[in-house]
């Protein structure tokens, strides 16, 4: 499946130039479209840049809880839905649902970052023929794969130009997560002469470290997410990339599934 766009299968559906259309989908100006999209559809009262603070149960008529915001105002609510981690739900749920804050706290999270580095194409003497490869344990490197992004996405970069983004960090190597910007830098640079020859020096680079942003899915994961549901009060639901899946489909096919669930 790497190498699809490269060497698709005989039965791969053509694009409007007759080329085999890529198994990777996004949106021209990133993910960020999404939330835009979102914002422009979403009515009532939306707040937007306000985290929210404590969730307590309501001492008033007017909904089961209260949500409180970073900005000191608060919100009444029959059913409060969480997309937040696990580790944060736990937080927001000391007060109204005890029980489930041990089983959340079970669910392991890793901290993992990507640089993108960009090079004229003609440095690559040894150019990855796919999408990008992954780097198995037993190579012992501190990287963890290489994504070719100008050949999974189009209008990514100029042409006569390549994009790369290297994965470190992960339960393999935590350790880089702590390397200066310029240590990880020089790593990823030393690595990729390593691995498909480029010696020279980037025409861009951009760093980004998600600490403890990637949830770690154990035997038994699901029950546990069973167990964590049923632990919930009424009007109290979680979601997202914690629970049953962390692509952006497999979150999009949680809501739907958790507002059914809601509206039933």
């Amino acid at each position: 499946m790497i190498a699809q766009k490269l060497h698709p299968k005989p039965n791969a559906q053509p694009g409007p130039n007759h080329e085999p259309v890529s198994m990777f989908v996004s949106f021209k100006n990133g993910t960020e479209d999404i939330v835009t999209a979102l914002c422009q559809h979403l009515k009532s009262d939306l707040r937007l840049n306000a985290s929210v603070t404590t969730i307590s149960t309501s001492q008033h008529t007017a909904g089961r809880f209260t949500v409180t915001l970073s900005d000191g105002t608060s919100l009444p609510a029959d059913d409060v839905i969480l997309t937040c981690s696990a580790k944060i739900a736990a937080k927001l749920l000391t007060d109204v649902s005890p029980g489930s804050i041990d089983n959340l706290n079970k669910i392991r999270y890793a901290s993992t970052g990507t640089v993108a580095v960009g090079f004229r194409t003609e440095a690559i003497k040894r150019p990855i023929d796919g999408f990008g490869i992954v780097v198995p344990r037993s190579e012992k490197r501190p990287i963890n794969a290489i994504t070719v992004v100008s050949t999974k996405f189009s209008n990514r970069v100029p042409d006569g130009h390549t994009l790369l983004r290297v994965f470190f960090g992960g339960a393999r190597s935590p350790e880089t997560m702590n390397l200066s910007d310029e240590s990880l830098i020089s790593m990823v640079r030393e690595q990729l002469h390593d691995l498909v020859g480029v010696e020279d020096t980037p025409l861009f680079t951009k760093i980004e470290r998600w600490f403890g942003g990637n949830p770690l899915y154990d035997v038994h994961h699901l029950e546990l997410c069973d167990t964590i549901d049923a632990s919930l009060p009424d009007g109290i639901w979680v979601t997202g990339c914690s629970y049953r899946g962390v692509g952006l489909p497999d979150c999009v096919h949680q809501s739907q599934q958790l507002i059914q669930r809601l509206v039933a």
